[in-house]
């Protein structure tokens, strides 16, 4: 018993860093209440249960920095991750702080560590599929306004997400694709671009088949703050923090673009994709190179940029705690239904109408979320629960469905419009 005191392992607080979509409140879209998950609560909730189920009780050593991922990453370690770490150690006094990060959240995590306001109080940091060089899909999106959605076929939960975000936000704004209102409301979408650690991307082919890389340095758009980051990265050793990664690989992840070059000052400055080279060394969004340009305990797996999430818990408890727990874990991958439809005066699910208790905003229920904006909803079901789902258009009048199905490799399962009937959908 002398022993198990005198040698009790020292329990560090945790803050779990979500990424790119996984955050949904007033912040991100005004109107839409307290910072949460949101629709990505899917994905996430599993990695706050699993942590739980080792010991860690939230809001006293477990703590979620929710965040604007919209703004750039630096702001967000200053508004957000900053006085998270300051309120975590007012509670758990002068102990360090371990940081659990998705995706992005691993990019913020880095601005903060790598600050000028640090205050050295991390020890360990946990990156799950951080595009620590950047990811190349970024550059469809930030160049030209465009969603790859069929090179998203090996992230479908990632596709939706980006689907229905876009399509809730042209909604409320009454916009259409406008380049110059993306690159203002998605600022750190730019700083997932390619840096020059990841290396020239883009190339251009000639009529005998001849492929010529363009320089990543003369390229009009760069990312500044990856190449800071990138540039800086020895902080990370010589202040002392323990670096892990897991990354996944197996899926089939844009590595490089072929381009067309034209004179075109609005779009695609650097040039118009026609077509990606892929590897399966990667994760459908995040490739094993981009991952790797950090020195770091590493461990891959296979899987894609959501799944890892579920797939990594054991390594995660295993660095956070030297063992893991394996008999609590929910091995079941997220079969998730996304509908889009405009113009509805119901929604039934199971026989119960839903309508007279939604809200503006995100409405959270037991396998099923909802983000309603006047008559336009965006619904994202649990397929692996049983539940009868009917959506009711107001009389003569126009609703347009979109349904995209997991099962279905993101395909549009559904894409019609209807009148006076009642869309009856058996999940």
């Amino acid at each position: 018993m002398f022993f198990n005191r005198l040698f009790k392992r020292v329990e560090n607080p945790i803050i779990f860093i979500p990424g790119l979509f996984g955050t949904f409140g007033s912040d991100i879209l005004p109107g839409t209440g307290k910072l949460k998950f949101g629709p990505a609560g899917f994905v996430y909730n599993p990695m706050i249960k699993y942590l739980k189920s080792l010991g860690y009780q939230e809001g006293k050593n477990l703590f979620i920095c929710y965040y604007n991922w919209r703004n750039k990453n630096y702001q967000s370690s200053v508004d957000y991750l900053y006085p998270l770490i300051k309120r975590v150690k007012d509670i758990n006094g002068d102990k360090k702080i371990n940081l659990v990060c998705h995706s992005m959240g691993g990019l913020v995590a880095r601005a903060y560590i790598e600050s000028d306001f640090y205050e050295k109080d991390i020890d360990k940091l946990i990156l799950l599929a951080t595009p620590n060089a950047g990811a190349v899909e970024a550059y469809y999106f930030w160049e030209g306004g465009d969603i790859p959605y069929e090179g998203l076929d090996e992230n479908i939960f990632f596709k939706m997400l980006w689907k229905g975000f876009i399509w809730i936000l042209k909604k409320y704004y009454k916009i259409d694709n406008d380049l110059e209102f993306y690159h203002n409301y998605f600022q750190s979408i730019k700083e997932l671009l390619p840096s020059k650690y990841y290396g020239d991307y883009l190339f251009v082919e000639n009529s005998d088949g001849f492929k010529e890389f363009l320089s990543i340095n003369e390229m009009k758009i760069k990312n500044e703050f990856l190449d800071d980051l990138n540039d800086n990265r020895d902080i990370l050793y010589t202040r002392g923090v323990n670096i892990y990664q897991v990354l996944a690989y197996g899926k089939r992840t844009d590595a490089y673009i072929s381009v067309k070059k034209d004179d075109n000052e609005d779009i695609w400055v650097d040039g118009e994709p026609l077509y990606s080279v892929q590897t399966i060394r990667g994760d459908g969004t995040v490739t094993l190179k981009s991952g790797c340009v950090l020195y770091s305990k590493d461990t891959f797996l296979k899987g894609d940029h959501t799944s890892i999430l579920k797939k990594s818990q054991p390594i995660v408890g295993s660095i956070l705690k030297g063992r893991t727990n394996y008999s609590k874990r929910d091995n079941k991958e997220e079969n998730i239904l996304s509908i889009m439809a405009e113009n509805l005066k119901d929604i039934i699910v199971d026989n119960v109408t839903l309508n007279d208790n939604l809200d503006n905003g995100f409405n959270d229920f037991e396998n099923i979320c909802i983000v309603k904006l006047e008559n336009d909803y965006w619904i994202l079901v649990n397929k692996n629960k049983k539940i009868t789902l009917k959506i009711k258009p107001f009389d003569n009048i126009l609703s347009k469905v979109t349904i995209i199905d997991k099962e279905k490799k993101g395909k549009l399962s559904v894409n019609k419009s209807i009148i006076k009937s009642t869309l009856k959908i058996e999940i």
